[in-house]
């Protein structure tokens, strides 16, 4: 996936789908996203179920983990997961 190419959203919907991974609420969510370096601001990693095309920049990264928080508490406030 490469988020600085057109349709990078819609790809990672279909990522998303098909990970097995998920979290279970806010906390697990807090912790997963402080592993990547977004709750400091400082994107040094991405989810697990993001497989990358090219090495990514920091920007990249924060994009991906901007979606991901977004996309969680989603699943976690309203209890769906369809994207």
């Amino acid at each position: 996936m490469n988020p600085s190419a057109t349709g990078w959203i819609n790809k990672f919907g279909q990522l998303v789908g098909k990970s097995p991974y998920s979290y279970a609420n806010f906390q697990d969510l807090y912790n997963g996203l402080k592993k990547t370096g977004f709750v400091y601001g400082i994107n040094t990693q991405v989810p697990r179920f993001i497989e990358a095309q090219h090495t990514l920049y920091e920007d990249e990264k924060a994009k991906i983990n901007f979606l991901t928080g977004l996309y969680c508490v989603y699943i976690i406030e309203e209890q769906r997961t369809n994207y």
